[in-house]
């Protein structure tokens, strides 16, 4: 299932001409996750200043966290 899905979303971005990214993760560790993902963390920092956005206001981030609690209280 979750190949199925993965591939699907490939198709779809290049059926639309949206670039993307794959990694394949060989080590799975803890270190090797935490580094990747602070890699990403400072990727988006960096790219969001870069676009004149700001990476840590994120409106609609928040409304779906406050609308998930609300359905899940």
């Amino acid at each position: 299932m979750k190949n199925s899905q993965k591939n699907a979303l490939i198709l779809a971005l290049k059926k639309n001409k949206i670039p993307y990214r794959e990694f394949i993760i060989k080590n799975s560790s803890e270190n090797s996750l935490g580094s990747l993902f602070s890699y990403f963390m400072m990727e988006t920092i960096i790219l969001g200043k870069l676009a004149k956005i700001n990476p840590f206001s994120q409106p609609a981030v928040e409304q779906v966290k406050k609308l998930t609690k609300k359905l899940l209280s």
